[in-house]
């Protein structure tokens, strides 16, 4: 989509609740899903967007690097660059793995129990294999551009999925590596309304300061424990944002 007047209608200005990134992502994940935006579309630029929907610049950019994580975007850098709805697998299948979990219906139930199975044991290896400058240098750094995001949601949640990819490459095992960003767009649309909350972002901040702390320190068995605790801190605030918005029995 370029400036087609006849896809105005599409970004109108919305009601905002409390979160405005997160209204705005929620607006364009429902256009993608109604049909109204298909794959391979052209979204307006981030101040055209802003425009139409009458939001901020910032909540328009945090909203789009959500979806983007998410898998629902693309950003294309350059000549006839922009954003892109994601082309559909049989279009664009340059993430497969991806692609077959997202294919799947997945509840959080499996996605905890699967997660706790791989980065459990990535994190007990890392703390093993990666102790002192290495583990310390690489989480460490993850850690502190967290803390400098913390007012970015959408950064935020970029941050928070890097931490844990950084966790599998320590642990010297590439399958979990491979597995964790295939599992990447799942992760992010589970986590959205989670990072949106600036008191959980915080709180995810200081779990993963002491996951690295333990690595670092070659302590294991410290690490999986403030690992465990950390996965299902998120199980728990995911399920009880889906709790909040889910409808009405009638």
């Amino acid at each position: 989509m370029t400036g087609d007047p006849s896809h105005e209608p599409l970004f109108e200005p919305i009601a905002l609740p409390r979160r405005n990134f997160e209204a705005v992502a929620i607006h364009i994940r429902q256009q993608i899903r109604d049909g109204k935006l298909q794959p391979g579309d052209k979204l307006p630029s981030e101040a055209e967007l802003a425009r139409r929907l009458s939001v901020g610049r910032s909540a328009t950019r945090e909203a789009l690097k959500v979806l983007e994580l998410s898998g629902l975007l693309t950003v294309r850098r350059g000549y006839n660059g922009g954003t892109f709805v994601t082309l559909a697998p049989s279009s664009s299948p340059p993430e497969p793995t991806s692609q077959l979990f997202l294919s799947h219906t997945i509840s959080l139930a499996q996605l905890v129990e699967a997660r706790e199975t791989i980065e459990l044991r990535a994190t007990e290896l890392a703390a093993q294999r990666s102790a002192g400058a290495q583990g310390s240098l690489l989480l460490g750094a993850i850690v502190a551009t967290q803390e400098q995001h913390l007012a970015r949601p959408g950064q935020a949640l970029s941050d928070e999925l890097e931490f844990h990819i950084a966790l599998a490459q320590l642990s010297g095992n590439e399958v979990f590596v491979v597995t964790l960003r295939a599992l990447q767009p799942l992760l992010a649309r589970s986590r959205v309304a989670v990072c949106a909350d600036a008191g959980l972002r915080r709180a995810l901040l200081e779990q993963h300061r002491a996951i690295a702390r333990a690595v670092a320190a070659a302590d294991p068995e410290r690490a999986v424990e403030a690992m465990r605790y950390h996965l299902r801190f998120i199980a728990a605030c995911v399920e009880q944002v889906a709790s909040e918005e889910a409808p009405p029995p009638r």
